[in-house]
């Protein structure tokens, strides 16, 4: 009874998994199995490639071609590196009495299988572009030609770009990590042109130029370096994030100093108000004891004047008294 049970219990799981496994195809989701299998190279029988899962190719909506030229590139190797060699070399067709060899029909083989991933990651309005196109190196070429145009056209597009990167300096009130975004995405475009004039070394140089007016002293150190002539983009842009955070802290720690000093600027008026408030009371106690003592002593003056002259007068009064009948002076 219990083998039965386990049996049909054994059973009803794998149809389970059965019907999951056909939803998924049905969705369009594929099961990978970690254990990847690997393929051999038709050259040489002792390189082998690993099929890793790449998903999704790399939609394109007809914008942004360079980047989307890039994914597909990166894309295509890493499925197989002989797609991206039918791209581009393509396969010649056979003629009318030639015979498809094993390595032509390998060759068309991989032609088709490049062919389906290019197209599956196009629009409409893209996938128009190619319909009917076979080829692989065809349709390449031909959204390829449709966004960067012919040759005369990618040399006045890289005349414009040469023209931007030489006017290129850094905008008012812009820091280090926009200024480097923007050189980058000037040289990028211009390398997807075909030129190959802007190698690393010339970029940190333009990036130094353009900032070498917001600290002319830094730049010359930089330009001092031992490694400069073997520096990066990258490491220049960490070198000067670097010299910014620590000016910024500076600035900072400046400003908190000036406000202390403005907020004990303000607090010192208060007090030489008050201070002089105590001073001009004070003033006016001591000028009023000072106008007490003064009116006292002035009286004490008067008095004793008044004194003096009474008892000078009684004197002369005195000496000088006669007598009202006779005329002879009257002594006391």
């Amino acid at each position: 009874m219990n083998e039965r049970l386990e049996k049909k219990t054994q059973m009803l799981f794998e149809e389970k998994m059965r019907l999951e496994k056909e939803k998924k195809i049905q969705q369009g989701y594929n099961s990978v199995s970690h254990a990847y299998e690997t393929s051999q190279s038709s050259n040489s029988s002792n390189i082998s490639f690993s099929t890793v899962p790449m998903g999704k190719p790399p939609p394109f909506d007809g914008t942004d071609y360079a980047c989307w030229s890039e994914d597909m590139q990166v894309y295509l190797y890493g499925l197989n590196p002989h797609l991206w060699t039918v791209v581009c070399v393509g396969v010649p067709q056979l003629g009318e009495d030639e015979v498809a060899t094993p390595e032509y029909e390998h060759d068309m083989f991989r032609n088709a299988q490049a062919v389906r991933v290019i197209k599956s990651s196009l629009c409409t309005m893209e996938y128009n572009k190619v319909r009917g196109i076979i080829s692989a190196k065809e349709i390449w070429d031909t959204l390829k030609i449709s966004h960067e145009g012919n040759d005369e056209v990618k040399e006045g597009k890289m005349d414009l770009l040469q023209g931007k990167l030489e006017a290129f300096v850094m905008k008012k009130d812009e820091t280090v990590q926009p200024m480097h975004d923007r050189l980058t995405l000037l040289v990028t475009d211009i390398k997807t042109l075909g030129s190959k004039d802007w190698d690393d070394f010339k970029v940190t140089k333009k990036m130094l130029r353009a900032y070498a007016p917001k600290n002319p002293m830094l730049a010359t150190f930089i330009r001092g370096k031992d490694n400069y002539k073997k520096m990066k983009p990258i490491n220049l842009l960490n070198t000067l994030q670097f010299h910014e955070m620590n000016a910024l802290d500076v600035a900072k720690s400046i400003a908190k100093e000036e406000e202390v000093k403005t907020i004990a600027l303000k607090a010192e008026p208060s007090k030489t108000v008050e201070s002089n408030e105590k001073q001009a009371k004070q003033k006016k106690k001591v000028d009023s004891s000072d106008g007490e003592s003064t009116d006292e002593e002035l009286a004490l003056m008067v008095k004793n004047l008044k004194r003096f002259m009474k008892k000078r007068n009684v004197k002369k009064g005195t000496s000088q008294r006669r007598c009202y009948k006779c005329g002879e002076k009257i002594t006391s």
